[in-house]
């Protein structure tokens, strides 16, 4: 308690005394520089920020065209087994859809993203998976791409149990 006693009383000195003149009264503030140089370092941050989150955008945009592949093939693995028969999954260029065979189940690639097989383009119709009726699957390395940056995105495919998953990089 002592301290802010102490406080007030230089306080109320300083505005009491009688030496205080407006003449030496200096004015508390920011120079023009030091505006200048915090606003230079709060641009700098934000450019920053918003190059980053552009970057995760990208990356969210890709994960999510990946995951409608991993969607389609689960679901085309699925019915393999239910319904006792092979179901292959077919992509095409032409119209960047997938569809498989045994249903009418089919998934569309939004424009800027390609299928890729063996990290090649594919140009006509193709099959990239096959799934069987014991669970099994065969599949080529499938990945998406992102045309516009270059990044892509795996996808795993277990011959043995035909799990499919995004592969972590």
């Amino acid at each position: 308690m002592t301290f802010f006693r102490h406080l007030f009383a230089c306080v109320q000195e300083s505005f009491t005394s009688p030496n205080r003149s407006r003449t030496n009264y200096s004015w508390s503030g920011f120079s023009l520089f030091e505006l200048l140089v915090v606003l230079f370092i709060m641009s700098v941050s934000l450019g920053l920020f918003l190059g980053f989150n552009y970057k995760q955008q990208t990356e969210t945009q890709l994960k999510a065209q990946a995951y409608t592949v991993v969607q389609l093939m689960r679901s085309a693995k699925s019915t393999a087994i239910v319904q006792g028969k092979k179901n292959n999954c077919v992509y095409s260029p032409q119209n960047n859809s997938m569809h498989t065979t045994l249903t009418d189940r089919s998934r569309k690639l939004s424009s800027g993203f390609e299928l890729l097989i063996a990290d090649s383009r594919i140009e006509e119709e193709t099959i990239f998976a096959v799934f069987y009726a014991n669970g099994a699957a065969t599949s080529e390395k499938i990945s998406v791409r992102y045309v516009e940056s270059g990044l892509q995105m795996a996808i795993q495919v277990d011959p043995l149990f035909g799990d499919v998953q995004l592969a972590e990089e």
